[in-house]
């Protein structure tokens, strides 16, 4: 599986992006925002991130057929509001052999703010061996 998409253009879709890129997997990272795709593919860098710089090779998209169509997995990196609405988008291009992937981050719960201080984005972006959590329930 070399081929991801990553639904979400904030700071930890764009530090999952990153990590995942510089595994050399082929990664497409959409957003609803046709402006925070522009300074992306402009730049290469993120507003929030100023200091990283994305590696060549990511694709971004406001379309988000093109970003889900021949993807192996496809990561929802949306904000918790908005994932229902993006699923819904997302329904007539998913495949019975894609791998879905839901990730949250919180900075409100006083657990995940005690264990990722500062923030798993800022992290995962500075410190490649970062561990990832993934709870299945």
């Amino acid at each position: 599986m070399n081929s991801i998409a990553i639904l979400g253009a904030g700071t930890w879709g764009i530090a999952l992006a990153k990590m995942l890129k510089n595994t050399n997997k082929e990664v497409t990272v959409w957003s609803a925002l046709p402006d925070e795709i522009e300074k992306l593919k402009k730049t290469s860098r993120h507003p929030k991130l100023p200091n990283v710089s994305l590696p060549l090779g990511i694709e971004y998209t406001t379309d988000i057929k093109s970003a889900i169509e021949n993807k192996d997995i496809i990561m929802f990196a949306v904000p918790s509001v908005f994932v229902r609405q993006t699923a819904k988008k997302c329904k007539p291009y998913i495949k019975d052999n894609q791998i879905d992937i839901i990730t949250l981050t919180s900075y409100k719960r006083n657990i995940f703010a005690r264990l990722f201080n500062p923030s798993i984005a800022r992290k995962m972006i500075f410190h490649s061996d970062t561990p990832l959590l993934v709870i299945n329930g």
